[in-house]
Order: structure tokens, then sequence, then C-alpha cells
């Protein structure tokens, strides 16, 4: 709380004592939200005997659904645009389908792990995703980076590696028999390439779904999450038919109904959480929504233990440590400025203030007089040195 206050401080555009209230109540909700879900995954995959993943997910994106028609039918917020009817030109379907399946992939992935790893193991998995990013960004782009930045990559991995080295002691001193102990250690490897996979995939979803916003298919994340939601639908139908998870989770849910309380609610305060962190990313900073994921996270690791106890040994707490900090100066170091935009040609300058609105607004009234049709006399073909000096 100390650190959103601090950078809320020395933010200029959130000293208004009712934007501070605001954030401080989005925050709030955003930590309360990944919170309680963290737990309802927990529960479900440990203690429920929940394991269709892929079923988890198509559950997820069927409330979505539901949630998105009745937000856009009532229109609640005006300042949103939530369409129902997206039209697209042909060379946007495939950007659109590619980065749905990838989205539903690594949820899935993700979710598929829990059946082999803990859930503070995943959690501090998925908190490593820069690393992900910067291999796949200098590996295809060729794109450097800071020293600062490689540092923080490197606490992340030292991160990840005491803590798989952590739940590797307490798991192998449970099992005792060497036979148990290699085995345990095999269903440990399946669930961290499984999370390495999810980490990949989630390196190259950020780029894709922001290129899908950028080629105008869509206007807001709400769309695009929308979007993502009716082709998970329908992915992941054909692949719980196939594999008969489908059959299984709905058996189930119908034996037991805390599952189906634990699924639905887990859903719910998911998408509810990743809503409102969207709205700080827009309407405060990056910056503010990366502190607040850290602190989620904190409390889901620390509601984990609480709730759900197990052992926590010093290499816990030094992976735990250094994935934070990482994180934290990750959050706090300096963005490179965006190189700014060269101004047009004069020869491909607009004629008209009536073909370019930001044109007429942002010259001068001298400019303004000059374009044909702008008022004095240029607009006029004979008028004397006058004239002719403006038209030129």
């Amino acid at each position: 709380l100390y650190l959103l206050f601090y950078v809320m401080s020395t933010t200029n555009a959130e000293r208004n004592p009712t934007n501070w209230r605001i954030l401080f109540l989005l925050c709030l909700f955003v930590m309360f939200a990944h919170t309680v879900s963290s737990y309802l995954e927990e529960l479900l995959f440990k203690s429920l005997d929940f394991t269709q993943a892929s079923f988890m997910n198509l559950y997820m994106c069927i409330l979505y659904l539901l949630f998105y028609v009745v937000f856009a039918t009532i229109k609640l917020d005006k300042s949103t645009t939530c369409r129902l009817v997206l039209h697209f030109q042909r060379n946007q379907y495939f950007d659109i389908i590619f980065v749905s399946m990838l989205y539903v992939g690594t949820n899935t992935v993700s979710k598929a792990a829990l059946n082999y790893v803990s859930v503070p193991m995943q959690m501090v998995f998925k908190s490593c995703k820069l690393v992900a990013v910067m291999l796949s960004s200098g590996l295809i782009l060729g794109k450097r980076y800071s020293w600062q930045e490689y540092t923080v990559a490197g606490m992340l991995v030292a991160g990840m590696a005491f803590f798989t080295y952590g739940d590797r002691q307490v798991t192998n001193g449970s099992s005792g028999e060497s036979e148990d102990s290699s085995r345990a250690d095999q269903i440990m490897l399946t669930g961290i390439i499984w999370l390495m996979i999810a980490l990949c995939c989630d390196s190259f979803l950020g780029n894709l779904q922001e290129r899908v916003q950028k080629s105008g298919a869509v206007a807001n994340e709400l769309e695009l999450m929308y979007l993502q939601s009716i082709v998970g639908i329908i992915a992941l139908l054909v692949v719980t038919l196939a594999t008969g998870e489908l059959q299984s989770a709905i058996a189930l849910c119908s034996d037991d109904g805390r599952v189906l309380t634990a699924l639905t609610a887990w859903a719910v305060f998911n998408q509810a959480g990743i809503v409102v962190l969207l709205r700080v990313i827009g309407e405060f900073s990056a910056v503010m929504a990366a502190l607040v994921a850290l602190l989620r996270k904190l409390l889901g690791l620390a509601v984990s233990y609480a709730l759900f106890p197990k052992a926590f040994t010093s290499a816990h707490g030094i992976g735990t440590f250094l994935v934070l900090g990482a994180g934290l100066a990750h959050a706090l170091l300096p963005k490179k400025p965006r190189a700014a935009a060269s101004p047009p040609p004069a020869s491909h300058a607009p004629l008209s203030p009536s073909l370019s609105p930001s044109l007429s607004s942002a010259t001068s009234p001298v400019m303004r007089s000059a374009a044909p049709g702008g008022g004095g006399g240029g607009g006029r073909r004979g008028g004397g040195a006058s004239g002719g000096s403006r038209r030129e």
C-alpha cells in the first residue's frame, strides 16, 4: 500500500483526491478479486479433485460472453464501445483466430500444470513472463536490453530455481523411498514443462493482441476478450468433447455442488479482476498496474500458505524475494522514450482543412487563411500582390 501511495503522490495526473479514492478502490478490488480466484483455484485442484483444465477455461469463456452481451445490451457505460456484431477485413481473420487460439491455449496449459505442481509454484513461474519475452524478442527481433533488464531477468531465473528446489525438497521429504522420490520428480518436471510452454505462448500473446488492436479490428480490450471468448468456446468445445473432459466435468459438477459453486465464483472473480485491472492501466499508468499485480501475487502466496498449510523452506523464501523484488525493480525502471514521429514532407501536405481537421485546428490563423476557401484574399485568383503571396 505504501508503494501505491508513493507512485500516486509522484504522478501529477493523480493528485486529484477523487482520483486517489477511485484508484485506491480499484486497486483494492483487483487484489481482492485475484486473491479470491487464486484461493478458489487451489481449492478446486487440491481439495475437490477437479482436474479438467480445458473445461475450466471453457466455463470462464461462456460466463464472460454472457457478461459482455448483458453489458453491451444495457450499455451502462456510454463512454465504452461494446459492439455485439463486429466487421473485419479478410486479412484480419487469421490474426484474430490465431491470437484467440493462443490465448485459450496459454490459459489451458497453465491450469493443466496444477495437476503436477503446487499453486505457489505456478504463481512464481507466471510472474517470470519477462524472461520469455526477452528471449523471444532477442532471438527473433534482435532486440537489445540494458544491463538493468538483464539483471532483473537473472533475478527471475534465480528465483524460479530456488522456489523449484524448495518444492522438490518438500516433495522428496514426504515421499520417503527413492522410487517415490523419482516418480515425484517426474511429476514435477512435467508440470514445469507445462509452465514453460505457457510462458513461451504468453510472451507472444501480448504483441499479437496489440497487433490486432492496432489493425482496427476491435475498439478496446473488452471487445478483444469478447472475440477471444467466442473462438475459445468453439475450440474448447471440440477439445473437451474429444477428450471426454466435458462429460466428466459435468458429471463431477452435478454430483458435487461445491465444485460448480467454486468454479462459478472463480470465473466471476477472475474476469472481474482482469476488467478492473485494464481500467487501471487505461486511466492511470502501467507502473501502477504492475505494482498492483505484484501485491496481488504476494497476497495470493500468503493466502495459499495460510489456508492450505504446506512447508515453507528457506529456498521458498529466497525464491519469493528474488521474483517479487525483480518484478518491483522492473516496474520502477525508467522507460525508454519513444522516438517522435517526423513531420510529413511539404509536398504531401493537405490542401484543404476539410481534408485534415487536425491541420485546421493546429495551424496558425495566417496558415488557415492561406488555404483555399479559408477566407481573406487567398481564395481569389486575381487578388493582387497580397493574394499572390498568400497563394504561395
